[in-house]
């Protein structure tokens, strides 16, 4: 079954939209552990999709991290880009 929505808000702010989905006004796409407490006192019920759905607006979405050049950072910073860099590099 395919369905079209007019969606009536469209936000970023998960807070406002729990707020609207907890109100019976819309459906909402957060992480499951942002839902966790609303699913088990059964005030939000989880929708079963046939398909995948993606936040990405196309198959590869990128991850940037904007920081000051070298002499301005300090070292937690240039240190936490490092550990990031790395950790990602090793997903692929």
């Amino acid at each position: 079954m395919n369905a079209r929505l007019s969606p009536i808000l469209i936000s970023n702010d998960g807070a406002s939209l729990l707020t609207m989905a907890r109100k019976h006004r819309g459906i909402v796409l957060l992480p499951t552990w942002r839902m966790n407490d609303y699913l088990r006192r059964k005030e939000l019920v989880a929708l079963e999709l046939d398909q995948s759905i993606s936040l990405a607006r196309h198959d590869k979405m990128g991850i940037y991290m904007l920081y000051l050049p070298a002499p301005n950072s300090t070292s937690k910073i240039r240190l936490a880009v490092d550990f990031l860099y790395q950790r990602l590099a090793n997903l692929n």
